[in-house]
């Protein structure tokens, strides 16, 4: 039996009776959403209506009215929303996923950890472990938040997947493979920093001229940006060398676009990257729905770090109805598409490169 045809019939004769005992609940919660967003309005309309009768504050009234509802509907509803949902998948999956990842093999929910680091806040929302063809692995989703309000807003800064195989290969050197739009992204940004900050000086430069007659005055601070400026820029050209020097060239014009690869050690580096490998590369980035992945393979560990768009691993949600299949499917292709990688590669086999 197929693993798809196996997941299907667990899903029928296990989850899908979940599903039907939660679909009442789901009813019922959206409906308390709504039902306290409709009050919360109500309430809302008659206090500016009561204010603007009574004459409170006539000469604010219009501010304060544009800014608690932007309060109101910008950052409590969304938040609001959003936790009740959040609760409501909580719910869902305590029931369904252990039933569900018995098609994985020997895979279970894991508590994820949560940590400070500085300002930022990183949240573990989703985290597996388990062994899939004696290749022990850990997958964890976190969410990073650069302040407390932030978090207490669900509004969230960064959003990952991290994916980590631990296999019984010899890897002597390192291979990095990254998305282009991820250090296109970095090198654009530092680009635009460095023209901004250029047109800043030839700027304040003009305006000291035209005021003084004298550019002596910039001599100084000119002298302190350039110690700073200089370094930095060596740095970065040494850097974009080394990189240039390790850039390991793929006959995949394909993959080529999408992705650069660098390695310490160009034919190791091919004898991983086979066409099947990069094939399934590219299809963890399409059934995630991200152009951002990083895959990282150094020693015994492999690292697939990626940044979704949305959250993943989810089996259902307060806003659709549960007799809807999809979530389901998603995730089926999610966890597959990891599971994947080991067949792919082979992790498996105690083999040497």
């Amino acid at each position: 039996m197929t693993r798809a045809q196996e997941f299907y019939n667990i899903y029928k004769q296990a989850i899908e009776p979940i599903f039907q005992e939660f679909e009442p609940i789901r009813r019922k919660e959206l409906q308390n959403v709504f039902a306290v967003i409709t009050v919360v309005i109500i309430l809302s309309i008659t206090a500016i209506i009561y204010a603007v009768i009574s004459k409170v504050y006539p000469i604010n009234i219009w501010f304060l009215s544009i800014f608690y509802g932007f309060i109101i509907f910008f950052c409590f509803m969304p938040a609001f929303v959003l936790w009740r949902n959040k609760v409501f998948q909580k719910k869902l999956k305590s029931k369904a996923l252990p039933k569900l990842l018995k098609v994985f093999g020997d895979i279970f929910p894991v508590k994820g950890e949560s940590y400070y680091t500085g300002k930022k806040y990183t949240a573990c929302d989703d985290a597996f472990a388990g062994s899939y063809k004696d290749v022990s692995f850990r997958i964890n989703e976190e969410k990073v938040y650069e302040e407390s309000w932030q978090r207490c807003f669900n509004i969230v800064s960064s959003h990952r997947v991290i994916i980590k195989f631990k296999f019984n290969k010899s890897i002597k050197g390192h291979v990095e493979v990254v998305s282009k739009e991820d250090t296109t992204k970095g090198s654009f940004s530092g680009t635009v920093l460095f023209g901004v900050c250029a047109i800043t000086a030839v700027l304040m430069g003009v305006l000291v001229f035209r005021a003084t007659g004298r550019l002596d005055f910039l001599l100084k601070p000119s002298v302190k940006m350039l110690v700073y400026i200089v370094p930095a820029i060596i740095f970065g050209i040494v850097g974009y060398l080394i990189k240039e020097k390790l850039r390991v060239k793929l006959e995949d014009v394909g993959f080529e676009k999408k992705y650069n690869t660098y390695s310490d050690d160009q034919v190791e580096a091919r004898y991983i990257l086979t066409p099947t490998f990069m094939e399934r590369l590219k299809n963890i980035e399409t059934v995630f729905g991200t152009n951002q992945l990083s895959c990282n393979i150094s020693g015994s560990l492999m690292t697939i770090t990626i940044e979704p768009e949305k959250d993943l691993f989810e089996v259902g949600s307060l806003f659709t109805s549960l007799k809807d299949t999809k979530a389901i499917v998603n995730f089926y292709k999610e966890l597959t598409s990891i599971l994947d990688m080991i067949d792919t590669f082979k992790l498996n086999e105690k083999t040497h490169l």
